[in-house]
């Protein structure tokens, strides 16, 4: 009975000791902001309505009604992390048609890019030396009456350059959609 005894006892011991040595990851967790880099990303514009883990995050603006035929939206354009920006950062903005196309692939939906013709948006912008936070761009919906009341629109912009800094792999591109009502 002793020996059943010792024996589990040194079996409960010897699988404690081999399940810790499992816990030891080799590396160690960021704790201060110099081991980490600033992000240039599209932020947050309200509630992402994509799921998790999409191919990009879409977001459904307010529109607050079609005026002299034109309405607008806020894009926003952040600098996100613990550090300020060193120097200017010149972002350069480009629409990116293809990522509706990949989006309506990957989750089944069937936005309908807007012609160029009938959106704006700034081109650029810079994030000012010690800025950190995001930029509110106004992009507009124009000629509205040429749009199909019903149908699922979307525009798709991309962070096509940043003269410095780091582009979001998951966020350099957002889409915004919306349905004429």
């Amino acid at each position: 009975m002793k020996n059943k005894r010792n024996f589990l006892l040194l079996s409960c011991l010897f699988i404690a000791t081999a399940f810790q040595s499992c816990l030891k990851d080799v590396t160690p967790p960021i704790t201060n902001s110099e081991d980490t880099h600033n992000i240039i990303e599209f932020g947050d514009t309200g509630p992402i309505k994509s799921p998790s883990g999409a191919v990009f995050p879409l977001y459904l603006p307010e529109l607050a009604g079609f005026v002299n035929d034109t309405a607008g939206f806020y894009v926003n354009v952040s600098y996100s992390g613990a550090d300020k920006a060193p120097t200017n950062i010149d972002v350069k903005l480009t629409a990116d048609p293809a990522a509706i196309d990949a989006y309506n692939k990957e989750q089944g939906t069937t936005y309908v890019a807007l012609p160029a013709q009938s959106y704006g948006f700034p081109e650029s912008t810079t994030f000012e030396k010690g800025f950190n936070g995001a930029k509110h761009l106004r992009a507009f919906i124009k000629n509205g009456a040429s749009l199909k009341k019903g149908v699922d629109y979307a525009i798709a912009l991309k962070i096509e350059s940043a003269s410095s800094g780091t582009i979001s792999g998951n966020f350099g591109t957002a889409i915004y959609g919306f349905t004429l009502e």
